[in-house]
C-alpha cells in the first residue's frame, strides 16, 4: 500500500519518487537527519545535507552553462561529492555519462566523442594517475569539449537561481553508461531515471533492505552498480559506507567501525575480507553483517559458507544483471544454503527471466539455455543505433549471451557464456561448466578455463589455475583424477594445465580471459618448436622465461613473501649472467608471484648466510641481486605489487624502469629490528630519491608505509597502474624497448648508469665514446619514420 507523508509517497519498497532528483528531495523531507553516508576520511553527511550539496553543485554547473540536454561526461572516484554530482545533473536535466576511473585517454576520447559530450569532469589525479593531463589531451582531439577539474571541493552555487525543472518522462534518457565488456569493444548504453530506480527497488525488495542497514559502497560509482547503491540508499533511507580507493585492511576496519550490515560487493572484496578474518583470527569479522553481497563474476560454491562463518550473516546474497538490464535479480535472506552458494536470485518489480534454447523454445526447470531478461530497468538502446539490431528478441527480451537455468523456485543459476564456449572436435564445451567442476578441487584456489587452438581438435581445453599451495601445485594428472569423481563428462576434461600466481580481473571482478588467451596463444609457436614454453627448469626460488627477446624473471617464494635467501641470491645471479650474455635477450622484466608482496627483503628466519666469513671478507648480500653489479646493460623493467620492504630496494635501485600497482607499499623494517639501514638507502640516494624522503623511509621503520602515490611523487616508481594491469603494462613497456636496435639501447643504459659513478667531465668523455661505439654498424633507421603515435603521461 502506498501512503502519503506530506508531499512524499512511500510504500514497502521505498519512496515512489518519479526521478533521481525527486528521490533526493523526498528523502531529505522524510528523514532529513538520518545519516546518508560516511567515508574513509571520517566525514558524515545526512540526507538533508546531501540534498543541499547536490542542489549547490547543480547551481554551480548551471552557472557554467550546463543546461537540460547537455551531455556531461564525468570520471570520478567513489566519493560523496561524485554521488551528489549525479543527483545535481538530474536536477538540471542534463544527460550524464559516468566513466569508470580506470579508463585512459584512448577510451575516454572514444566515449566523449561518441556521446557528444560538452563537458568532461575529472579529478586532478587519482591513484597516481594524472587525470587532468589526460583530460586536456582528450580535449585537444574532441571538438567542443570543455574540461572541469575537481578534487571534490565544489564551490556550491545558489540553488534559488536555478531555472524551473525540466519536465521529464519515464522514457527520457538521462544516463549513458559504457559496458565493461572483457571480450569486445565497450558499448554506450542509454538509460532513464525510472529504469535505474526500478533496478535499485529490486535490491530493496529482495535483500529486504531497511533504514537500519549500513551498506558498503566500494564499487566504482561511475558503474551502473555504483549508481544503484546511491539509489537504494535514497529509496529506503539506509546509510552507505563510501571509499574512493580499496585498501583491504583500511576498508575492513571502516566497515567494522561503522557496523556494516551489507558487506560488499563482489568476489575480489570478499576474498580480501576472508583473508583478513583468517589472519586476524576473528570470526565473524563483521559482527553486525546480515549478508555479503555478490555478483559481477562467478564464485566458488564454497564461498557462501566461508562468508557466513568468517564474515557474518547468511553468507552470499548475489544479484544478476548487466549494463543493459541492471539488477534484474537478487537473492533473498531466506534462500537455502545451496541457493546462496550457487544462484543469483529472482526478479522483482515486474522483471522477468526466461531460459531459451537454440530453437527459440522456452526451456523448463533445470534446462540450460540462453538467459533472456526484460523489465522496467531495461535499457533504451545503444548510442550506436547499429547495435540495436538483434539486441532484443521478438517479445522484447534482451539477449544476455549468458547460459544458465532456473530451479524449481525460479532462482537463476549462471553456467557460462554463449561465446565462452570451447569447440573441441565439433562439440561445444562450456568453459564455466568446467570451471564450476574444477573450483571444488582443494588444490585449486582460482581457475579460468579457456580454449586454445589445436591442430587436431580445433580447440583444446586449457585450465589456468592458481594453486592453493604454490609448493604443491595441481598437475594435469591430478586434475583429471579429481574430475573423475565429479559429474563432468570426460570429453570436457582439460588437456592442458597452466599454473599462475593470480588471474587478472577487471574492476568488477570479472575474469579478463581475452588477455590470458592472447598470452598463451602467443606462446604456442614456442611450445610447438621446443616441446613446451621457453621456461628454464631447475630453479627453486624464481621462474625464468624468454619470449620475443624479453626475459621474464619472477620471484617465486610467495609463501615467504618473496624474501630472498642464499638460494635465491645464487639463482638471481645466474639469471643476470644469462641475460647479460644471451644476445637474443634485449630487455628483462622483474616481477613477483603471490598476492601480498613483491619482496620483503632478506629471509630473517634463514638468517645471514655470509656470517661464517671474516668481517673483512663479507660482501653486501645485495650484490648478487642487482643487474648492474653483473654488468647487465640491457634495460630492466621492474613491476612491484604489494609490500616492497627493506632489501627489496636492492632490486628496485638497479632497475631502469620501475612501475607499481595501486596496492603497493614501500617501507624499511630495519629500524623495528634495531639494526642499521645503510646499503638500501644509499642505493636510493644514488638513484636520485630526495634525501628527506630516504631518511624518513629508513628511520620510521614499518610504522609508516609509503603508498604507491607517494612513491610516484618522490621518484621510486614512474607509473602506478591497477593491480590487474601491472604485468601486462610491464610487458608492453618491455616489448616497445625490445623492438629497438639493441646496440643503441644497451649503450644508452651503460652511459647513464656509469655517469652516476664518475665526475661529470669523465662521464661526458665516456658518453661520447659510447655514441661512437654504439652508433656504428647496421640497423640504424630514420627516427622520423620509425615511431608510433605518441602517448602522453
Amino acid at each position: 500500500m502506498t501512503v502519503t507523508e506530506g508531499a512524499v509517497q512511500i510504500d514497502a519498497t521505498g519512496l515512489r519518487s518519479a526521478d533521481v532528483w525527486q528521490l533526493a528531495v523526498d528523502r531529505a523531507r522524510l528523514t532529513p537527519d538520518r545519516e546518508f553516508a560516511v567515508d574513509e576520511r571520517g566525514r558524515h553527511i545526512t540526507f538533508a545535507a546531501f540534498h543541499e550539496l547536490s542542489a549547490g553543485i547543480a547551481a554551480s554547473l548551471a552557472a557554467q552553462g550546463v543546461r537540460p540536454g547537455t551531455v556531461v561526461s564525468w570520471q570520478l572516484p567513489t566519493t560523496i561529492e561524485a554521488m551528489a554530482l549525479a543527483v545535481a545533473l538530474s536536477r538540471i536535466g542534463a544527460i550524464q555519462n559516468p566513466i569508470i576511473p580506470m579508463l585512459r585517454a584512448a577510451e575516454v576520447e572514444f566515449i566523449t566523442r561518441q556521446v557528444g559530450a560538452a563537458l568532461l569532469i575529472v579529478p586532478s589525479e587519482h591513484r597516481g594517475f594524472d587525470h587532468a593531463a589526460m583530460a586536456h589531451e582528450v580535449q585537444s582531439r574532441v571538438d567542443g569539449l570543455e574540461i572541469l577539474v575537481t578534487d571534490g571541493e565544489w564551490r556550491p552555487g545558489d540553488p534559488s537561481g536555478l531555472a524551473p525543472r525540466h519536465a521529464t518522462s519515464a522514457a527520457d534518457v538521462g544516463w549513458i553508461f559504457y559496458t565493461s565488456g572483457t571480450t569486445a569493444a565497450p558499448k554506450g548504453v542509454k538509460h532513464a531515471d525510472a529504469g535505474l530506480i526500478a533496478a535499485a527497488r529490486t535490491f530493496v525488495v529482495n535483500v529486504e533492505a531497511t533504514p537500519d542497514d549500513s551498506c558498503a559502497a566500494f564499487v566504482p560509482v561511475a558503474h551502473v552498480g555504483g549508481i544503484a547503491h546511491l539509489l537504494h540508499a535514497l529509496l529506503i533511507g539506509h546509510s552507505l559506507i563510501v571509499s574512493s580507493v580499496f585498501d583491504p585492511e583500511l576498508n575492513a576496519d571502516l566497515l567494522i567501525e561503522h557496523d556494516v550490515t551489507l558487506v560488499g560487493s563482489g568476489l575480489p572484496f570478499t576474498n580480501e575480507y576472508l583473508r583478513i578474518s583468517q589472519e586476524r583470527g576473528i570470526a565473524p569479522l563483521f559482527p553486525h553483517a546480515r549478508a555479503t553481497l555478490g555478483g559481477g563474476s562467478g564464485r566458488p560454491r564454497s564461498l557462501s559458507a566461508q562468508a557466513a562463518s568468517r564474515l557474518g550473516g547468511v553468507g552470499i546474497i548475489s544479484g544478476y544483471g548487466m549494463t543493459e538490464c541492471p539488477y534484474i535479480t537478487w537473492g533473498t535472506p531466506h534462500d537455502t544454503d545451496e541457493q546462496h552458494a550457487a544462484f543469483e536470485g529472482i526478479p522483482a518489480g515486474g522483471g522477468e527471466v526466461r531460459i531459451v534454447g537454440p530453437d527459440e523454445r522456452v526451456l523448463g526447470v533445470g534446462e540450460i539455455g540462453e538467459i533472456r531478461v526484460r523489465g522496467p530497468q531495461l535499457f533504451h538502446g545503444y548510442v550506436d543505433p547499429a547495435l540495436d539490431a538483434g539486441a532484443l528478441d521478438a517479445e522484447g527480451f534482451f539477449h544476455t549471451g549468458d547460459l544458465g537455468y532456473l530451479d524449481a523456485d525460479g532462482r537463476l543459476a549462471v553456467t557460462g557464456r554463449l561465446k565462452d564456449v570451447i569447440i573441441r572436435k565439433m562439440e561445444n564445451i562450456s568453459a564455466q561448466e568446467v570451471e564450476a567442476a574444477l573450483i571444488g578441487d582443494p588444490t585449486i584456489a582460482d581457475v579460468a578455463v579457456i580454449g586454445l587452438p589445436d591442430a587436431a581438435s580445433g580447440e583444446r581445453v586449457c585450465a589456468v589455475v592458481v594453486p592453493t599451495d604454490p609448493q604443491a601445485p595441481p598437475t594435469l594428472a591430478s586434475i583429471q583424477a579429481y574430475l573423475r569423481g565429479t559429474s563432468l563428462n570426460v570429453r570436457k576434461f582439460p588437456e592442458q594445465v597452466e599454473v599462475v600466481s593470480s588471474l587478472a580481473r577487471n574492476s568488477l571482478g570479472k575474469l579478463v580471459k581475452a588477455d590470458l588467451r592472447q598470452r598463451l596463444v602467443a606462446a604456442a609457436p614456442d611450445a610447438q618448436d621446443h616441446g613446451g614454453p621457453m621456461t628454464e627448469s631447475g630453479f627453486t626460488t624464481i621462474e625464468f622465461e624468454v619470449s620475443d627477446h624479453v626475459a621474464t624473471i619472477t620471484l617465486d617464494r610467495p609463501e615467504r613473501l618473496n624474501s630472498f635467501n642464499e638460494t635465491m641470491a645464487a639463482e638471481i645471479a645466474e639469471v643476470w649472467q644469462r641475460v647479460r650474455d644471451d644476445d637474443d635477450i634485449h630487455v628483462a622484466i622483474l616481477r613477483a608471484n603471490g598476492e601480498r608482496a613483491f619482496s620483503t627483503g632478506i629471509d630473517v628466519e634463514e638468517g645471514a648466510w655470509w656470517s661464517h666469513l671474516g668481517r673483512w671478507n663479507q660482501e653486501d648480500p645485495g650484490v648478487a641481486l642487482g643487474p648492474r653489479h653483473h654488468r647487465v646493460w640491457k634495460p630492466v623493467v621492474c613491476a612491484v605489487h604489494g609490500m616492497a620492504a627493506g632489501g627489496a630496494m636492492y632490486f628496485l635501485n638497479q632497475s631502469d624502469i620501475v612501475i607499481c600497482s595501486d596496492d603497493a607499499t614501500f617501507f624499511d623494517p630495519h629500524a623495528n629490528a634495531g639494526i642499521v639501514s645503510a646499503l638500501e638507502p644509499m642505493g636510493m640516494l644514488a638513484r636520485g630519491i630526495p634525501l628527506g624522503e630516504v631518511l624518513r623511509w629508513a628511520l620510521l621503520g614499518s610504522d609508516e608505509r609509503m603508498t604507491a602515490d607517494t612513491a610516484l611523487r618522490v621518484g621510486i616508481v614512474t607509473e602506478v597502474v591497477p593491480r590487474s594491469e601491472l604485468w601486462s603494462r610491464a610487458a608492453e613497456l618491455a616489448a616497445e624497448i625490445a623492438c629497438r636496435r639493441p646496440e643503441a639501447i644497451q649503450g644508452t643504459v651503460r652511459a647513464i648508469w656509469e655517469s652516476l659513478e664518475v665526475p661529470p667531465g669523465t662521464a661526458l668523455r665516456t658518453g661520447l665514446s659510447y655514441t661512437q661505439i654504439g652508433n656504428a654498424g647496421s640497423g640504424r633507421t630514420d627516427s622520423r619514420s620509425n615511431k608510433r603515435t605518441p602517448r602522453f603521461r
